[in-house]
C-alpha cells in the first residue's frame, strides 16, 4: 500500500491556507466560488453520494459539460473516497460508457441523476482514507480501433503532474484555463493544475467556442 500523497492531502491543505481565494470562475457568467466555498459544496455533496451508496473505489460517471459545478463534483466523488468518470453528455454513446461502471449514482443535470446544486446532506465529509494508488478518475480511450476501454489513474499519478514539476510554473496567483473537453485528458492538468496549488481554474463554459471567442477569453481572462 503506497504511503504517498493524495489529491485530498493536498487539496485539504489549500482549503486551509486559501480559503478566501477564487478557486473556480466561470467564464463568460462571471460566476465565483471561493475555496471555503468549494470546500463546503464538495462535502456537502461527497455525504450525498454516501448516502446514495458510493463506497471507497467506487466509479462515478460524471455527465456535465463544463462548469463550475462539475469542478465541484470532481472534488466531492474524491471526498467521498471514489474515483471519477468525466462522460461528454452529448456523447452518443453516454449510456454504453456509463454501464460497465456500476455505479449507485449518476452526477449530472438530467432527469433521473444526481444534480451537485441540490445536495442537502450535512456539510461534514465521510471520513474514508484514499491512498495513493487508490483510483482517481477513470478516462476512456477514443475507440477508435474498438470499444472505448476505461483507463484508471490513481491518485499519485495527478500528484506527479503537478507536484514538483518543472515544465510549468504553478502557484495561488496563476490563473488556468479549463476548456479542453472533460473527457479529454489535458483536462487533468488544467483543473488540478490550478486547484492543488491554491490558483484559479477559470472555466470556459462555451460548449464550442470560436477562434475570436477564446482570444478573448484569454486576454479578458488573464489567463
Amino acid at each position: 500500500m503506497s504511503k504517498g500523497r493524495t489529491i485530498l492531502d493536498a487539496i485539504d491543505g489549500v482549503f486551509a491556507a486559501h480559503a478566501h481565494r477564487v478557486a473556480i470562475e466561470e467564464w463568460p457568467s462571471g460566476r465565483m466560488v471561493t475555496y471555503a466555498q468549494l470546500d463546503h459544496a464538495s462535502a456537502t455533496l461527497a455525504a450525498t453520494l454516501t448516502e446514495r451508496g458510493v463506497v471507497k473505489d467506487s466509479h462515478v460517471p460524471i455527465v456535465m459539460p463544463r462548469s463550475a459545478d462539475y469542478l465541484i463534483a470532481l472534488v466531492a466523488t474524491l471526498r467521498a473516497g471514489a474515483a471519477y468518470a468525466p462522460i461528454d453528455p452529448t456523447d452518443p454513446r453516454r449510456d454504453a460508457l456509463i454501464a460497465p461502471l456500476d455505479s449507485p449514482v449518476v452526477i449530472g443535470t438530467d432527469p433521473g441523476m444526481l444534480d451537485p446544486t441540490s445536495a442537502r446532506s450535512s456539510a461534514t465529509p465521510p471520513e474514508i482514507a484514499s491512498e495513493a494508488d487508490s483510483p482517481a478518475y477513470v478516462m476512456y480511450t477514443s475507440g477508435t480501433t474498438g470499444e472505448p476501454k476505461g483507463v484508471v489513474v490513481p491518485h499519485q499519478a495527478i500528484i506527479r503532474l503537478v507536484e514538483g514539476a518543472n515544465y510549468a510554473s504553478f502557484g495561488p496567483t496563476h490563473r488556468w484555463a479549463v476548456m479542453s473537453a472533460v473527457a479529454f485528458d489535458a483536462s487533468t492538468l488544467e483543473v488540478w493544475g490550478a486547484l492543488l496549488h491554491g490558483g484559479c481554474a477559470v472555466v470556459q463554459c462555451e460548449p464550442t467556442p470560436s477562434l475570436d471567442h477564446i482570444a478573448h477569453f484569454y486576454a479578458q481572462g488573464k489567463i
